[in-house]
């Protein structure tokens, strides 16, 4: 795509941002001098930024507008993407001031944007990036924030943006066959750090009571919730439940 003719600065920016993250393709000598003629020079580690515009009326006005804004912060790569987003790459050296940007700018807000900004990483693993882009994108909008970060992601955050049917299989699966009273006791498991000594005092149960019906939970679900590998997979599935 890069070597057909260019006829402007936009479609020059506009294709070296998709050859990168959709293409993967590799920054040569002759991406080089394009770089040059938009005046930037791309490092070694980068990441990608994803925009989301809530309500477009006048696509051609806020086009215009998106564009000046991102060249004002010293942005230059960046492509629009059918029907309302703009996928940037931005240097690594820029992130926390790009991030303070995107948090603090108020032409960001006044133009209801959702924004989702990628994991930092080498120029061939771009396509990654862009991934992770779309899934702190996919939190902000579903939380209604401007900016989400992915590497501030926890895993609930993460959880909640798996398909919700793919979540509600994975819960089902794991703790469908459990009475109310056995997710609620997991869920005080849990909040005590698996202490079984401080579980079965908020329970206000003996001890040998808690173990008994952790040991139904075993017998029933196939998973025991005093093995660290099989209480992963049980705390997960009561994340997924609740999401």
């Amino acid at each position: 795509m890069i070597k057909s003719v260019i006829h402007s600065v936009d479609e020059l920016r506009s294709s070296i941002v998709r050859m990168l993250i959709f293409e993967n393709e590799k920054v040569d000598a002759f991406t080089n001098e394009h770089f040059q003629q938009l005046q930037y020079e791309l490092e070694d580690r980068v990441f990608v930024v994803i925009i989301h515009l809530q309500g477009l009326n006048n696509t051609s006005s806020l086009d215009a507008k998106m564009k000046e804004i991102l060249l004002e912060q010293g942005i230059n790569l960046f492509t629009y993407l059918f029907p309302n987003q703009y996928a940037l790459i931005i240097n690594e050296s820029q992130y926390k001031i790009i991030l303070k940007i995107f948090e603090s700018n108020n032409s960001f807000k006044y133009m209801n944007c959702s924004i989702g900004i990628g994991s930092i990483c080498i120029l061939n693993e771009l396509s990654k990036s862009y991934k992770h882009a779309k899934l702190a994108l996919k939190y902000a909008i579903s939380k209604k924030v401007t900016v989400c970060i992915y590497e501030k992601l926890d895993l609930e955050m993460i959880m909640e943006n798996i398909d919700f049917h793919i979540r509600n299989d994975n819960a089902t699966k794991l703790i469908g066959v459990l009475s109310e009273e056995e997710i609620n006791l997991l869920h005080t498991y849990y909040d005590n750090n698996l202490s079984l000594k401080k579980t079965a005092e908020e329970l206000f149960i003996h001890k040998n009571t808690l173990q008994y019906r952790l040991d139904k939970i075993t017998h029933k679900t196939g998973e025991n919730p005093k093995d660290f590998h099989d209480t992963v997979k049980l705390y997960v599935a009561l994340k997924l439940q609740t999401l």
